[in-house]
């Protein structure tokens, strides 16, 4: 192999990990992107689920908590409410 030849071999390795390093890098985003997305939906379902429990500790039915929570039956059901 040539000295003009290791060089590009050694410039192609180059390229390679640089791209493999910045692909690790966005999928490193999107994986905490996806994260926060799910803990932001996560935490609004609880919100909802508390207000149904307090809703629920006052005497409302279950139809009209559904109505103000947005909550459906099962969800309801399963959150033990």
């Amino acid at each position: 192999m040539t000295y003009l030849e290791e060089l590009e071999a050694e410039y192609e390795l180059r390229g390679l990990e640089k791209g493999f390093q910045k692909g690790i890098e966005q999928g490193i985003e999107k994986g905490i992107e996806k994260g926060k997305l799910e803990g932001k939906l996560e935490g609004k379902l609880e919100g909802k689920l508390e207000t149904a429990r307090n809703l629920r500790a006052e005497g409302f039915n279950l139809s009209l908590i559904q109505k103000i929570t947005d909550l459906t039956e099962e969800q309801l059901r399963e959150a033990g409410i």
